[in-house]
């Protein structure tokens, strides 16, 4: 019952003070079905660390092992399971008589840590043998005898402590994440220079904190809720109950720094930052897309004639008005000064083509309060198959200058 309540446990057993298992209900894969094994098959498991350390512990204490791969028969499993085991000591008529050991899949925890994007995790047990490393040939370094060892690649590891981050001179961060009183990682972060210059280093402690704590959290609860209630889980919970509340005033405050970061400040749509990061995710994932360039034309007589109050209220009604006549789908942002851009994808020529006279019509006709309508051009071009970022822009923008060319007020596409 407890096997099938929860489709993330790989084994539940049963293992004798001699280290001979006398139970074992076991799953394949996730979610896959759960099968009783034959008891001819059942093992001998007096030499594994895991058994020998939990005999250690008192009654009601739990063992957290570390994550590496299964074995089964002395021998690592193929396909490898990399696993998480909780066990604790059984005792009949008060004397200790073996240990209750519940395997997990931990697949789902190191994808949590390798899913963050732009940044190379180094993973490790308490011993720092490497359980995820950017360089796939260095995983589970203790499995297979590998001498590489997260102390020895980066000595500032050994003053890394239980709480909060420690960086170091190359911009390393580095995390140690406690268990149990005898289970621990160690994690290091690598955030690519690349993406380092482009988001500020307080956005990225508080996104890697709250993804933590969230993962944890889910991890942990998922795991504590499907065992027998004790007060040692309850204060588990509790703490961990704690670490949700924080991780949630942590999300609200990096929400905050992230709208910040991506929007406008006069006209609150996106703006050029978010408008590059955009295109670029489009761009990696080989998406078709359109580009609209759109330039106020002879905003500077706006400026000049009634003030940049009245300038910076053209703009932000010119915002509210394309963004009122756009689709879902599409994203405008603001590009600088008195030019936007509008980004669409699954649109043919002709829907751009369409959706930008729209948009020059409506502008045109809008009521800014001058005495000479305010007006757009328009510039378009349409990404091919493969192409490149900048030859896009390149058309879009000469598109642009042409529809500037050609008198303004229009719409051109390249």
């Amino acid at each position: 019952m407890l096997t099938k309540s929860n489709n993330t446990i790989m084994q539940f057993r049963v293992i004798d003070i001699d280290g001979k298992e006398v139970v074992r209900v076991e799953r394949k894969n996730i979610g896959s079905e759960v099968m009783s094994t034959n008891e001819s098959l059942l093992q001998d498991k007096g030499d594994r660390y895991y058994f020998t350390e939990s005999m250690k512990l008192a009654e009601r204490e739990v063992s957290i092992s570390n994550i590496d791969l299964n074995v089964e028969f002395g021998v690592i499993e193929h396909p490898i399971k990399p696993t998480l085991r909780f066990a604790t000591p059984f005792f009949l008529n008060g004397l200790k008589s073996g240990i209750v050991i519940i395997n997990f899949f931990a697949n789902d925890i190191l994808q949590h840590f390798k899913s963050l994007k732009h940044i190379d995790i180094y993973l490790a047990n308490k011993t720092g043998s490497y359980i995820s490393h950017p360089d796939g040939k260095l995983n589970f370094t203790k499995d297979y005898n590998v001498k590489s060892n997260i102390f020895n690649d980066f000595p500032f590891m050994s003053k890394v402590k239980d709480s909060g981050f420690y960086f170091d001179k190359k911009k390393l961060m580095a995390k140690k994440i406690v268990l149990s009183k005898s289970s621990c990682f160690y994690v290091i972060y690598n955030i690519q220079k690349a993406y380092l210059s482009r988001i500020h280093k307080e956005q990225i402690i508080l996104s890697l904190l709250l993804y933590l704590l969230s993962g944890i959290y889910a991890f942990f609860m998922s795991v504590l809720l499907s065992k027998y209630p004790s007060d040692k889980y309850e204060k588990r919970i509790n703490e961990i109950e704690s670490m949700k509340t924080y991780a949630s005033k942590m999300k609200s405050k990096m929400v905050e720094l992230h709208d910040s970061s991506y929007l406008d400040p006069l006209t609150s749509v996106f703006n050029r930052r978010y408008f590059d990061e955009k295109l670029m995710s489009y761009f990696e994932s080989n998406e078709i897309f359109s580009m609209i360039l759109i330039d106020i034309d002879h905003f500077k007589k706006v400026n000049d004639t009634y003030g940049h109050d009245e300038g910076d209220r053209v703009l932000i009604e010119l915002t509210q008005l394309l963004s009122a006549n756009i689709r879902e789908t599409d994203f405008l942002a603001r590009w600088g000064g008195e030019e936007f851009s509008i980004v669409l994808k699954n649109s043919d020529k002709k829907s751009v083509v369409d959706i930008a006279d729209k948009l020059r019509k409506i502008t045109e006709q809008y009521d800014f309060g001058f005495k000479k309508n305010i007006t757009c051009s328009f510039g378009i071009a349409i990404r091919e198959e493969g192409e490149e970022i900048d030859p896009v822009f390149k058309r879009a923008d000469n598109a642009l200058y042409e529809a500037k060319k050609q008198g303004r007020n229009r719409v051109v596409i390249r």
